[in-house]
C-alpha cells in the first residue's frame, strides 16, 4: 500500500467520525438554549471529534477491521458523553 491509498484509507476511515461529531454540535446547540458561555462550538466540536475518533480506533483495536457495528456504537457512546460533559460543566469554585 503506498501513501496515497494510505491517505484515502484515514480519509475514509475517520470521515464518520468527523461527521457524527459536527451534527451532535449542531443538534446540542440547537436544542439547548442557554449554552455555557465559555464553551464555544469550535471546543465542543473538537472535542467531540476526539473522543469520535477514539471510540472508532477503540472499535478497531476490539475488532479488528473497520465498519462494523461495534465500532460505530463506541463512535456514537463517544460523541454522547464528550458532548454531554462539554455542555453540563460547571463552573469550578475559584
Amino acid at each position: 500500500m503506498g501513501p496515497l491509498d494510505l491517505s484515502w484509507l484515514l480519509m475514509n476511515a475517520l470521515a464518520p467520525a468527523i461527521v457524527v461529531s459536527a451534527l451532535a454540535t449542531f443538534v446540542c446547540r440547537a436544542l439547548r438554549r442557554r449554552v455555557p458561555a465559555r464553551v464555544g462550538w469550535r471546543r465542543q466540536w473538537g472535542m467531540a471529534a476526539l473522543a469520535a475518533v477514539a471510540g472508532q480506533a477503540l472499535g478497531w483495536g476490539l475488532t479488528g477491521r473497520d465498519g462494523t457495528m461495534t465500532g460505530y456504537a463506541l463512535l456514537v457512546g463517544a460523541v454522547a458523553l464528550a458532548s454531554w460533559g462539554s455542555m453540563s460543566r460547571r463552573r469550578s469554585p475559584a
